[in-house]
């Protein structure tokens, strides 16, 4: 039986924080005069920037749910190779590999769920790559890594890569209130589903 997530209120809660802040207005202001409107192009950076952030806490926090799970369970007595073939696929993912002898599983194990939380910690992004990862970390097999959503995730990942190292008079990715702020809801849209 499925788990309702705990975590995706709060980003929900925290997203509608940011667009009440930064765009609301500005979606006021576009939808009454689109022709003249001019955006506030600082606003709008802003909620890009800290949209993502959001986005990436609450990936990275997913994933630590996932591990933590499995260290659990492992702690809890699950310890053969056969309940815990999910960490083969982490493993993997990691670069790592298991060594099935009795004397050198359990270390194994910890070791590569260290290794697992020390690149949660270490993870600096939402684009494709982090997101494979962050999602097997959190209970998904390779091939069931939404590749839409991944695609959506890396394209808003670039942009906000844009807008986090240059000066905002000289980026050119940013759109108007309105896309702003879509790209944001259909991300939270996919992600509703996604874990």
């Amino acid at each position: 039986m499925a788990t309702a997530c705990t975590l995706f209120p709060a980003l929900e809660a925290r997203i509608k924080t940011l667009k009440e802040k930064f765009i609301e207005d500005q979606l006021e202001q576009e939808k009454a005069n689109p022709l003249t409107f001019e955006a506030d192009l600082d606003k709008l950076a802003a909620f890009r920037l800290l949209a993502h952030a959001e986005i990436e806490e609450y990936l990275e926090s997913k994933a630590k749910e996932g591990i933590e799970a499995i260290r659990s369970a492992f702690r809890g007595g699950a310890t053969t190779v056969k309940a815990n073939l999910f960490l083969l696929v982490i493993a993997t993912v990691l670069g790592k590999s298991l060594r099935f002898d009795p004397a050198s599983w359990t270390e194994d194990v910890e070791e590569t769920i260290k290794d697992a939380f020390d690149w949660i910690a270490d993870n600096n992004g939402i684009k494709e790559a982090s997101f494979t990862k962050l999602s097997i970390f959190n209970g998904k097999m390779p091939d069931e890594v939404d590749n839409g959503l991944a695609v959506s995730l890396n394209s808003y990942g670039k942009n906000r890569g844009d807008v986090a190292h240059r000066s905002v008079t000289r980026v050119r990715t940013l759109s108007a209130p309105s896309a702003e702020w879509k790209a944001v809801e259909d991300l939270l849209t996919d992600l509703s589903g996604y874990f």
